[in-house]
């Protein structure tokens, strides 16, 4: 849409678990299935190579209720600094991670594609936090619902820390 208003999206959540903890959370493909989308969703596969210029395929399962679908993305990541931060290009993809049209996966037009992320991992007092960026969200609907999902994931990912030895 030509002249359409588009926001970062900006999510902080705090963690009562060391900032390694966080991170493994994130990037191990067996801990990142445990939380990886929205309540009632669930992340059937996650093949993870955390390697900056290579790609993750992550797959984001809704529940019957909500059609069901399964939905894949790939990150492309441009920056690994363990365990501080990690940036990658957000693209919707097919199971073998080759980019397709959002409309294909059910999902609006303007549902961005090739988009920058951010997370960054930080000690706190108490514990750690995460802050994760999404680049050039529409300001619409969609934005409000990337939102609410990334919050309830973070909220899932808190629930199984601090990992057991």
């Amino acid at each position: 849409m030509t002249g359409q208003t588009r926001a970062d999206l900006c999510i902080r959540h705090e963690f009562d678990a060391p900032v390694e903890e966080v991170w493994r959370g994130w990037t191990e493909p067996e801990l990142l299935r445990q939380w990886w989308g929205p309540h009632d969703f669930s992340c059937p596969s996650a093949r993870i190579d955390l390697r900056e210029g290579s790609t993750s395929i992550v797959a984001m399962q809704a529940p019957d209720w909500f059609g069901g679908r399964t939905t894949y993305s790939s990150w492309t990541y441009s920056e690994i600094q363990p365990p501080h931060r990690i940036c990658y290009v957000h693209n919707l993809t097919d199971q073998a991670g080759n980019p397709i049209d959002p409309r294909d996966a059910e999902l609006p037009a303007d549902f961005p594609q090739q988009q920058r992320h951010v997370i960054t991992f930080e000690r706190t007092g108490g514990g750690s936090a995460i802050t994760v960026t999404e680049y050039d969200w529409p300001v619409s609907h969609l934005q409000v619902m990337a939102e609410l999902g990334m919050r309830q994931s973070l909220e899932k990912l808190a629930a199984l820390l601090p990992l057991a030895e």
